[in-house]
Formats: C-alpha cells, sequence, structure tokens
C-alpha cells in the first residue's frame, strides 16, 4: 500500500492514523477483535472510513481539508434555507431534510449535521399528531362504553374478580388439585379438544353436571383468567356489559355474526364468541356469582345514593319476581312461568328496586322462588346499604309487594324485622265485608278520582287458622265503580291514606314498566348456560308416603266390600272372555253382525250378565260411594307420582353471574336518560334503537377519541334530545381505557 511513502509530509495526525492501519494489516487479528486487545485512540468504525478514504484516494485522503474551507456544507445560503424549511415543518425526518438539500444544492450532509443544526437554532423535531378515523356501523355503542367508564364500575367487577382470584388460590380444593394436569391429554390437537372428546363416556356423563361437581376434580390453577391482566379483564366485561346489543337482546346466541363485530371498536378487540365463552366458563368455576352479585349490588346502591338529596320520611322499595322458563327433558323444580301461562322447569328471580324503579339487588333460585318468604332475606343481605334516614329516626324503608306475595305469614314476618309493607289485596280477599271493621268517614284521593276509608282489616292464615292478623286497611272506592282494598303496616299519624294508595299504584311507573322494558330489552329473560344436580324430592317422597297410608287404611276399612267386587270382577272376566270367542266367530256387514243364529243368542245372554255384574257391583258400592271415589283418586295421584322420588337442581352460577352485567346495562341507560336527557321518559328499546344503533366515525388522534355520530333525519325530534345528551356527556370528561377523553359529536344538518 506504500505506507511509508511522503511519510514525512505528513501531520502527527495522519501519521498515527497511517500507523493504525499498518499494525491491523501486520497482525493476524480482524479490525474488530484488535480495537478490542489494543487501546487505539479512535474507534473502530473511524478506522474503517479512514481505510475506505485511503484506500479511494491514498494520503491524500486522510488530509483535514476543513481548515481549508472547502468542506464546509452548510453555507450561509443553505443555512437560511434550512430555517425556513424547519420553521415551517418541524415534524420532518433528518433523512426528509437530507434529501430536499441535495436536491437544492446538490450537496450530502450527514443526520448529526442535521440534529446538531436544529439543537443549535431552536427547531427540534416535533411529531405531527397522527389520527385514524374509520367508519363504524354501531358508532353509537360508545355511548354505553363511555357511560361505564364514567360510572366506574369496571373497577368494582375486576377488583371483585382479582380479591376472588386470590382467596381461591388459598384455599385447600385449589392447591389439592394444582399438579392435576390437563384432562384428557391424548384427546386433544393443538391444545383443542378433538371431536373424540365430546364423545368419551364420562364427558357424555358429566357434561350437564352442576359446577359444584365438577369443580372437584378441575384443576384451576389453569384457569387462563389467573395470569390475565387486569386491563384485559375490563376489556372482557366490557364485552360482556354490551351482549344485549351484538347480540340483539340475546336473539343471536353467537356473538361471531355480522353485528358482533362491533366489538372492536367497542372494547378495541374485536373477540370471538369461543373467546368471550371461555372467559365466563372460567368465572364459573371461580364460584364468583355471589361476591359479583354483591360487589355489584353495593355499588349501584351507593352510586345512586348520591343523587338522592332529599330526606324522605321513608323509601319504597319494590320487591319484584322474573320467572325464566327451562326447556329440559329432566325433571327439574317448577313455577308458574307467566309468560307461557302454564307450570314448568323454570328459574326464578326475585329483584330488589329502590323507590325509583331502578334494580339494585336479586338473587335466582331453581323452580319457586316464594317473592313473600325471600323478600326478607334479600333485605338482610344487604341492610347496612340499604340505610335511609327518616325525618323522626323511626321509619327507614317500606317493602311494597304486589299480591302475589301478601302471605300473612309474610307480613307477619316484615312486622317482626321491624320494617314495613304496602301491598293490595286480591279480589278473592275483598269478597267478604265481614273483614272490614273500625272504618272512617270517606275522603277525596288527592292523586285520582277515588274515595278512600280508612279501616282495620282482619286476615286468617292459612297455615295457622286459629292467628287472625290485624293491619290498617285503605278502602279505595273508584268513580268507575271499582274497589280495591291496599293494606300497611305504616301508622296514619306518619303517613296518610293518600300518599299509601299513590305509594303502591307509584309500583307501575316507577318499577313494573321499567321492569318490563328491561326484560325485552337487557336480556334478563334469557337463561344462560346451566348444570344441574340430581338430588332428593323429600316433598314428593312425603307424599307418596302419605298416600300409601291413606290407601292401605281405606282398603282395610272397605275390605270385605272389595272382596265381593273382586269376586264379581272374576265372573265378568270370564264372560268377557267367552264374549269375544262367540265374536270371533260372527262377521260384520254393513255394519251389522251376521252370524249362526245359536251363536248370536248366547252374545246376547252374555251382553245381559256382564250388564247384570256391572249393577250388582255399582250397588255393591253405592253405600261407600264416597270412599271409593276418594280411593280412585289417591289411587290416580299415587300413579302420577310414581319414579318421581329425584328432581334436579338446576345450577344458577353462570345465570347469576350474567343477570349482575344485565341488570347493570340497564342502570347505565337509567344514568342517561335521568342525568344526560334531563329526566327524559323512554323505553329502554327506544333508547337503543334511537340512539345506541347510530352509524358514524370514530376519529383515535393521541390524547382524543372522537365518536361522530350520522343524524337520523326521520327523527328529528330524537336528534334533538340526543345532542342535548352528548353535551352533557362530554362535560362529564370521561377518559376510556387506553387515556384518551372521549369526544361526542353529532353530524350537521343536510
Amino acid at each position: 500500500m506504500g505506507f511509508n511513502k511522503n511519510i514525512n509530509t505528513l501531520c502527527e495526525r495522519e501519521k498515527l492514523i497511517l500507523g493504525v492501519i499498518n499494525e491491523v494489516s501486520k497482525s493476524n487479528l480482524s479490525a474488530r477483535k484488535y480495537f478490542s486487545v489494543y487501546d487505539v485512540p479512535f474507534g473502530l468504525r473511524q478506522y474503517q472510513s479512514y481505510l475506505k478514504a485511503y484506500k479511494e484516494n491514498g494520503i491524500n485522503g486522510l488530509y483535514d481539508h476543513r481548515k481549508e474551507g472547502n468542506a464546509k456544507k452548510i453555507t450561509p445560503e443553505v443555512e437560511h434555507y434550512l430555517i425556513g424549511l424547519l420553521e415551517n415543518n418541524r415534524e420532518l425526518s433528518p433523512s426528509d431534510v437530507i434529501l430536499r438539500i441535495n436536491g437544492r444544492f446538490n450537496i450530502n450532509i450527514k443526520s448529526r449535521t442535521i440534529n446538531n443544526f436544529r439543537k443549535k437554532h431552536g427547531l427540534e423535531r416535533t411529531k405531527k399528531e397522527i389520527t385514524r378515523t374509520e367508519e363504524v356501523q354501531f358508532a353509537g355503542f360508545e355511548i354505553l362504553s363511555a357511560l361505564a367508564y364514567h360510572t366506574g364500575i369496571f373497577d368494582v367487577w375486576s377488583n371483585t374478580i382479582v380479591e376472588h382470584i386470590e382467596n381461591v388460590k388459598e384455599t385447600d380444593l385449589f392447591k389439592e388439585n394444582q399438579y392435576k394436569g390437563a384432562d384428557h391429554p391424548f384427546e386433544r390437537d393443538k391444545g383443542k379438544l378433538t371431536p373424540e372428546y365430546n364423545r368419551l363416556e364420562d364427558v357424555r356423563k358429566t357434561k350437564f353436571d352442576s359446577i359444584g361437581d365438577k369443580v372437584r376434580n378441575k384443576d384451576l390453577s389453569r384457569l387462563q383468567i389467573l395470569s390475565t391482566e387486569t386491563k384485559t379483564i375490563s376489556r372482557k366485561n366490557l364485552a360482556v356489559l354490551s351482549l344485549p346489543l351484538v347480540t340483539l337482546n340475546g336473539s343471536m346466541r353467537n356473538i361471531n355474526k355480522v353485528i358482533g363485530n362491533a366489538l372492536k371498536h367497542l372494547c378495541g378487540c374485536n373477540y370471538k364468541h369461543a373467546t368471550i365463552d371461555k372467559y365466563l366458563r372460567e368465572l364459573k368455576y371461580l364460584q364468583i356469582s355471589s361476591n359479583f352479585i354483591k360487589a355489584t349490588a353495593e355499588f349501584w346502591i351507593n352510586f345512586w345514593g348520591k343523587f338522592n338529596n332529599e330526606v324522605p320520611t321513608f323509601v319504597c322499595y319494590y320487591i319484584d319476581g322474573n320467572t325464566k322458563p327451562l326447556w329440559s327433558s329432566k325433571r327439574c323444580k317448577k313455577s308458574k312461568v307467566t309468560m307461557l301461562g302454564r307450570v314448568m322447569n323454570c328459574l326464578e328471580q326475585v329483584f330488589i328496586h329502590d323507590s325509583f324503579g331502578r334494580p339494585t339487588y336479586f338473587q335466582t333460585f331453581s323452580g319457586n322462588a316464594n317473592i313473600g318468604n325471600n323478600a326478607l332475606s334479600l333485605m338482610e343481605d344487604i341492610e347496612e346499604h340499604l340505610k335511609s334516614i327518616s325525618s323522626d329516626g323511626k321509619v327507614n324503608s317500606a317493602i311494597v309487594i304486589d299480591s302475589a306475595g301478601n302471605a300473612v305469614s309474610t307480613l307477619k314476618s316484615i312486622i317482626e324485622s321491624h320494617r314495613h309493607f304496602i301491598t293490595i289485596l286480591d279480589e278473592n280477599q275483598i269478597k267478604d265485608v265481614r273483614k272490614f271493621k273500625h272504618k272512617g268517614e270517606p275522603e277525596e284521593y288527592k292523586y285520582g278520582d277515588a274515595k278512600l276509608t280508612e279501616c282495620m282489616v282482619e286476615m286468617n292464615d292459612s297455615k295457622d287458622k286459629e292467628y287472625i292478623f290485624e293491619c290498617r286497611g285503605v278502602i279505595i272506592d273508584w268513580e268507575r265503580g271499582n274497589r280495591t282494598v291496599a293494606i300497611t303496616s305504616l301508622p296514619k299519624e306518619i303517613i296518610g291514606g293518600s300518599l299509601v294508595v299513590k305509594s303502591y299504584f307509584n309500583r307501575w311507573l316507577c318499577q313494573e314498566l321499567q321492569f318490563k322494558s328491561m326484560k325485552s330489552s337487557a336480556s334478563i329473560h334469557r337463561i344462560s348456560g346451566y348444570g344441574k344436580k340430581e338430588v332428593p324430592d323429600e316433598k314428593m317422597q312425603d307424599k307418596r308416603e302419605k298416600l300409601e297410608k291413606s290407601i292401605v287404611a281405606l282398603r282395610f276399612e272397605l275390605k270385605e266390600v272389595i272382596d265381593e267386587i273382586e269376586k264379581c270382577k272374576v265372573e265378568r272376566e270370564q264372560l268377557c272372555d267367552k264374549e269375544r270367542t262367540l265374536k270371533e266367530q260372527t262377521t260384520i256387514k254393513g255394519g251389522k253382525r251376521e252370524g249362526d243364529a245359536n251363536i248370536l243368542s248366547a252374545l246376547e245372554d252374555c251382553d245381559r250378565k256382564i250388564n247384570g255384574i256391572d249393577r250388582k257391583i255399582n250397588n255393591i258400592k253405592k253405600p261407600h260411594k264416597e270412599k271409593f271415589k276418594k280411593l280412585q283418586k289417591w289411587e290416580k295421584e299415587w300413579r302420577r307420582i310414581q319414579g318421581k322420588d329425584h328432581v334436579y337442581v338446576v345450577d344458577v352460577e353462570l345465570d347469576q353471574m350474567m343477570t349482575c352485567f344485565r341488570m347493570s346495562f340497564a342502570n347505565l341507560c337509567s344514568f342517561f336518560l335521568s342525568h344526560c336527557l334531563n329526566d327524559e321518559k323512554m323505553e329502554l328499546q327506544t333508547l337503543i334503537q334511537s340512539f345506541f344503533m347510530l352509524s358514524g366515525s370514530i376519529t383515535e388522534t393521541e390524547n382524543e377519541r372522537i365518536i361522530k355520530l350520522t343524524r337520523n333525519e326521520k327523527e328529528p325530534e330524537m336528534m334533538k334530545k340526543l345532542a342535548l345528551g352528548l353535551n352533557a356527556l362530554n362535560s362529564l370528561s370521561i377518559n376510556c381505557i387506553n387515556g384518551k377523553k372521549f369526544s361526542f359529536q353529532l353530524s350537521d344538518e343536510v
């Protein structure tokens, strides 16, 4: 390479560089290895630049020409150009700036030079805010999402799940089953169960077992939810909350349909049906529903309590039921399903609604729930959250029950628990005028066209005939001629008759109408997956034993009569056999029997004797007619209940959990109507169809999530209401799960 050529003419810098190049070439080491072993005053990268320049231009390539001034590329002209360019385009990258300078001045500048120039003149790069707009078919769903984030219900659910998981990990069952591993590992293909798995005998037999039985052999440590981040749990909870929307009130059982794609924008992840199904099944295996119900109830009671500024004399809590039909070939616990008008397998729910008709607490039962008997237990479950302050400190709450739950035993229990009730008597209970006493003077009903008469009402307990229950009554004589009687335990000094009547009849507007709307819009009337557990039907077993004893006793009493009848029956059977033989020797032509005259005569004789025996049996029974009728009834009933010693209790774990989400869906809608639409009265179905189903666009910026809803020109009045609601929603400054602020807009009128 001629390292020594003209070496005397070089300065110290160039000599040093040539020396390093010489040493590296003489050594048997690579340049990288050489620089790692020896201490060199410059780095490997700089060495490679020097070596390249030396190979291309010789010693001249090593000279520092900057002192001569001919290597300065940012001239005053370039500098003025760069300042103007970067002031107006601060977002340009170094590579973009280099390309523009090269195109204008035909010079190459390094990125480091551009960065240093920016620092020197205070023109550092600022990234341009990236916006992404996408058209969405159901942009209105975002209203529900914003309401849920604002209320904070997701935090309650997530914290409840996380806390419950920690408690489950400490249980003995969790530790015992932790090392069981996967069940049927050979029936899996890439982690998924094969079709052969469902055909296994033990799988088929236990497929619909109750969760209490299944969890005994379940390795809960394998559940995916145990390692799921809280943020992901909140996303999935939002997906479950929005199921009434993406399944059209449960009419579709699969979210993989087209409308299910709305989850992509609503939750930030387009969950498939299998993902949400697995999530819910894992929650079911954790048996979290009881804690979930209490946490949800506590949240909504406290949430709505913030908006109740008045201190009423008493607060009404409405108790109501919801019966859901269960279609199963198994014999499950039954009750009357009003919507179908039949007694059948079912799940029955008892709801507690506050004085504004908003559902706050519930329990689900397999079969008949007996609303009256369960009302107190429900109130006691959340008693500490249902405290209200009265004017005199004596009356806290009044339970409003319809006529279906006003049994004397229930009313007695309410009074014994130091609570109060308001209910109404049905038509059968007011037929007997002897029940009413101490009637006062009629007075005008302040809230309607009727006359009210104060009185006392006596009622008999069906379970204890000698017990007489007495309470205050208000007879309502309507101007149209009908009569209704309301009864209450509230003293007249605290609340007048008009307010008692109004408190009960407000039930329709404040509770029943809303509850009806909820069931038709929030999927509350639908059953979510279930298992069944076979248990002895003690009631049916006792009934069968009593029938058997009664039948045996009555048969013993009628033994002589029955023996005589049996003799007659034996004789009758013999005649019937003879008659059949004779009939087989005849033929039927033109609707008439033909045959030998002797055979026809013998048939008539058999017929007379059989009729004579039937008359004889009736004459024997006649003195004991009522006893034989009773015996026949008991034997028929005994035959009917054979094989009914056991009954299936339906597992309500998943259904209770899903009802928490559905109940919260209804409360969020109620909050939107009351606090964003100025207490607008609207059915949930109308709210969903007019607002939530609107299409639009979603624009994502660095700090905002802008939802622009498309105006529905066919409903101008509803759009005016929506505009006000969106303004109120924006004033709440709600942030989504990613920290971006929600901003709702309504497209301009065309």
